[in-house]
């Protein structure tokens, strides 16, 4: 059902060393030998979104979903994919399934208060925001997403807590720099927004 070790490393080395569309290749002849094997649809997809090819992805993810049902990551990236070609219904559902699968999936979480806050559901973001971080207490892309919901419900003092909660985790952190000073900014304390 599944590759020879040797074969899954071949492919993974592609993948991890960023040849997207040597891994898909490579992914694909192996599929003519082992068509029901989840890591091989999985990679596909992987690959496939790295290319931007989403449609594509979406099928491949819906292969693993097909073979293995209860696999939480195929949801989350199934998310992935819809959310980039904004079928924001669709992936909300991808997310939402992959945390009921796998209840401490601080990704799939956080990709959903992402996608909350881009669809300006800001409270709804600030609640699933803090399970990711309840569950991944060093999770700094969710801090930054979380003070990015605070701030625009204008709850600045929290957005600037999680913003410096990010820094203290990643202190070169580009994206909670700027979204610190914009907090202070709002909040009027210009001298610490610079």
């Amino acid at each position: 059902q599944d590759p020879t070790a040797d074969q899954v490393q071949a492919t993974l080395s592609l993948y991890n060393e960023k040849d997207y569309k040597g891994a898909l290749e490579k992914a694909l002849g192996l599929l003519a030998e082992y068509a029901r094997s989840v890591f091989l649809h999985n990679i596909c997809g992987a690959s496939n979104a790295a290319l931007g090819n989403y449609k594509a992805a979406i099928k491949n993810y819906h292969d693993v979903i097909t073979l293995n049902p209860n696999y939480a990551d195929a949801y989350n990236n199934l998310g992935i994919a819809n959310q980039k070609l904004g079928n924001f219904k669709e992936a909300v559902s991808s997310y939402e399934k992959a945390i009921t699968i796998k209840t401490d999936f601080a990704q799939a979480r956080n990709n959903l208060g992402a996608l909350l806050l881009e669809q300006k559901n800001y409270t709804k973001a600030v609640t699933v925001l803090t399970q990711a971080i309840q569950e991944k207490p060093d999770f700094t892309e969710a801090y930054i997403n979380l003070g990015i919901a605070h701030k625009r419900k204008f709850e600045l003092d929290e957005a600037i807590f999680c913003h410096q909660k990010a820094l203290e985790l990643s202190p070169n952190n580009i994206k909670a720099l700027h979204n610190l000073g914009k907090a202070y900014s709002t909040k009027g304390d210009l001298k610490e927004a610079i």
